[in-house]
């Protein structure tokens, strides 16, 4: 039962990181747009993660949250920003972990609003889960 609220516990915590982490890219990109090149990108996401160690070396927590916090925005903002990655055929694409993939394949379906899709990818999401407890 424990192990249950756990689990619960968790994913309320990660869905508040996660909005929190949207705020942070939105409120990013209407201060000062898009990366212009992953130089850039790269530069500010350094800078963040400089003080996120900053905070921990001086045992900082909530600063250290808030910086983490904007760590993962900048690296969304990386990912959204400098899409070039996933367009230059000479390159290969980066592996995609099982969860990651079912996770994209489970949109997908919903997207296109194949139920079979839909419960096929949910099957393999549930799987793997299930197998990384």
């Amino acid at each position: 039962m424990s192990n249950e609220f756990e689990t619960k516990l968790r994913l309320d915590r990660t869905e508040k990181a996660l909005a929190l982490v949207l705020a942070e890219v939105t409120k990013a990109t209407n201060l000062y747009g898009p990366f212009n090149s992953t130089h850039e990108g790269y530069g500010v996401l350094a800078e963040e993660v400089d003080e996120l160690w900053d905070d921990i070396k001086a045992n900082r927590t909530q600063h250290a949250a808030v910086e983490a916090v904007q760590v993962a925005a900048m690296a969304v903002r990386f990912v959204v920003d400098c899409p070039k990655w996933m367009e230059d055929e000479s390159e290969p694409v980066p592996p995609v972990d099982p969860f990651a993939e079912a996770v994209l394949a489970r949109d997908s379906a919903l997207e296109s609003g194949e139920r079979s899709a839909w419960r096929e990818s949910l099957a393999k999401l549930s799987k793997f889960i299930n197998e990384n407890k």
